[in-house]
């Protein structure tokens, strides 16, 4: 992964990175239920999650399939990460189906 400095350097590269060609995007998840969850990026990091997406749709259901992005994404404060995509079964009785992430972390009014 890859981090780019307040000088605008990757950690540990001396020639300045040209921010206007980085993908840059965010993913905001639900604040609480029934909210929405906001993906925003450029166009070149949108682009990436759709192909990867794509790539997503096209792949056996397997509880170890996992089409990652083929580079990197960056968020405004110059973190860099990839992302996962996994397709599940349109049934959600039928497994490989993952851990609700809502059942690990609570809505902040059912903590105790």
């Amino acid at each position: 992964m890859n981090h780019i400095n307040p000088d605008k350097r990757f950690v540990g590269q001396i020639e300045k990175v040209d921010l206007g060609v980085l993908p840059w995007l965010h993913v905001y998840g639900q604040p609480c239920e029934h909210f929405e969850a906001r993906i925003v990026g450029n166009r070149k990091a949108l682009e990436i999650v759709m192909n990867t997406i794509q790539k997503a749709l096209n792949m056996p259901i397997d509880a170890d399939n996992w089409e990652r992005t083929p580079e990197e994404v960056f968020a405004t404060d110059g973190e860099g990460y990839d992302v996962a995509v996994k397709l599940l079964p349109d049934d959600p009785d039928k497994k490989p189906m993952l851990d609700n992430i809502w059942d690990r972390y609570p809505p902040h009014y059912y903590r105790e």
